[in-house]
């Protein structure tokens, strides 16, 4: 099943996003993200330590592609930090995958009924318009600036997907190598940030422990399977399905919070009509 990947990744990462703010909303986002990021470095060069020089030679051997990949996920991850200061995890996470579906639709290939893509776009900008106008935020927070910088983020993302993926095409890196290289930057960028402004002292071992579970469930595991989708099924149909995301989300929170929100299930209903009218629609012109 070419699809298992990408399924796996939407449902690891709906699932880690339910239960990441619970477990790490005492710690600065900042220091979470160096913490974090350290973790994918440690785990991704010990997994792929076989091929540790090949996999950095290619550095040299295409360097423009390497800085773009690496560059696009630390403004990625940077954007989603903003984005928590700026508005609310939910409205930036669901910009961010509206932002990357529509851009998997607009360069995704011809074999997609053109008239769908248009339609599919058009409900995804809808959707997102619903997140900066209906949904309601606490005073000093603004859902139109996390559109915004959701939106900014979801275009990095895409990026790094379409820069990961000509790496693999070129190159020949695999899933792991592509994926030991890829956090050097947002960590060393991270822990800048932590010197100039934060530091460690206040985090007791209990927390370490947890963002380092939270690594795991949110970064290192899901991530993998999202590599995997990116070169088995390339990047733009990755970049559509991702949009399953805040929909299982948005399910998953439900399950566990028992609350429900209509803004968030307008919103969910709108990405899933706009993710399946494609198929919906070519079934229908081939009969």
């Amino acid at each position: 099943m070419k699809y298992i990947d990408v399924l796996i990744y939407i449902i690891l990462t709906a699932i880690s996003f339910v239960f990441l703010g619970k477990i790490t909303d005492h710690v600065n986002p900042v220091v979470t993200l160096s913490i974090m990021s350290s973790c994918g470095i440690i785990v991704f060069n010990l997994l792929n330590y076989k091929h540790t020089k090949r996999t950095y030679l290619v550095i040299f051997q295409s360097p423009l592609l390497m800085f773009i990949m690496c560059v696009s996920l630390a403004i990625d991850w940077w954007g989603m930090v903003l984005g928590i200061y700026l508005a609310d995890p939910v409205v930036v996470m669901s910009s961010l995958f509206i932002a990357v579906a529509i851009l998997g639709f607009v360069f995704s290939a011809k074999t997609i009924n053109l008239y769908a893509k248009i339609i599919s776009i058009l409900l995804l900008f809808i959707a997102d318009i619903c997140l900066a106008i209906l949904y309601k935020l606490s005073i000093g927070k603004s859902s139109i600036l996390g559109v915004i910088c959701g939106s900014i983020t979801g275009i990095a993302y895409y990026i790094y997907i379409y820069s990961s993926e000509q790496l693999s095409l070129k190159c020949g890196m695999t899933s792991l190598q592509l994926l030991a290289t890829r956090f050097w930057l947002l960590f060393l960028s991270a822990m800048a940030v932590v010197y100039a402004k934060y530091d460690y002292s206040g985090l007791l071992i209990n927390d370490f422990v947890k963002i380092i579970l939270v690594s795991f469930g949110s970064l290192i595991i899901p991530i993998y399977f999202a590599q995997q989708s990116i070169i088995k099924i390339g990047g733009n149909l990755t970049a559509i399905f991702s949009c399953l995301v805040p929909p299982m989300v948005y399910i998953f929170y439900v399950i566990v919070y028992q609350q429900t929100s209509v803004v968030n299930t307008l919103v969910c209903i709108l990405i899933t009509i706009s993710l399946f009218l494609p198929k919906i629609i070519t079934k229908k012109a081939s009969i």
